[in-house]
């Protein structure tokens, strides 16, 4: 055995430490990785709530909002489809669960691109339609995430959450003529389990 070689002691791992500091820095990342959904196709829906209630569009001048209405004899022909369009998931997700993006589609008008988008106003998420067209062939989170929803289906019902805003759905009042809307509660004082039957 070689008589200079020696041990390595605690003492000389200290020296180490002490003769070779290290530094930290304590930086803070404000990037979100961007996330890319693919259009694949459309399917055209009509809508109803458990309480029978149709999608209605009322228009007021330049603006036009989604009714839940309950609609009976003639004017059966008001209540509007809703034209979802599918998206490729970038990450895998549960079967069950499909990121859609929504428009309205009118019997009695050739020009539909409204598509529903949850934004966030006074602090809260809302529904709000907005004109696009469409439909679009991928949807990037950020810049149109407010466009993208996640239908989750469960027996006959299927339930849709904003994928800008989580754990915010759609919804319809338990009172007949009123806004469909965005609530963070599902089937409590609202009803987001809504029937979707394909045309």
């Amino acid at each position: 055995m070689n008589r200079l070689a020696r041990s390595f002691t605690d003492i000389d791992f200290m020296r180490m430490l002490v003769e070779d500091p290290v530094s930290f820095s304590n930086n803070s990342f404000t990037h979100a990785e961007t996330f890319i959904y693919k259009y694949t196709r459309s399917k055209l829906y009509a809508v109803q709530d458990e309480e029978h209630k149709s999608f209605v569009l009322r228009r007021h001048g330049s603006q036009a909002q989604l009714m839940a209405v309950h609609l009976q004899g003639p004017n059966i022909s008001k209540a509007v489809k809703l034209n979802l369009d599918l998206y490729r998931s970038p990450h895998i997700s549960p079967k069950r669960i499909s990121p859609v993006a929504m428009n309205i589609v009118e019997s009695n008008t050739v020009e539909n691109n409204l598509y529903l988008c949850c934004v966030k106003a006074e602090g809260s998420p809302v529904l709000q339609l907005e004109k696009v067209k469409g439909p679009m062939k991928e949807i990037r989170t950020g810049d149109q995430e407010r466009f993208l929803f996640f239908k989750t289906s469960s027996g006959s019902t299927s339930s849709f959450e904003s994928a800008a805003h989580p754990g915010w759905f759609l919804s319809t009042s338990k009172l007949n003529d009123k806004p469909v809307r965005m609530v963070n509660q599902t089937g409590e004082r609202d009803i987001t389990d809504l029937y979707l039957v394909e045309i």
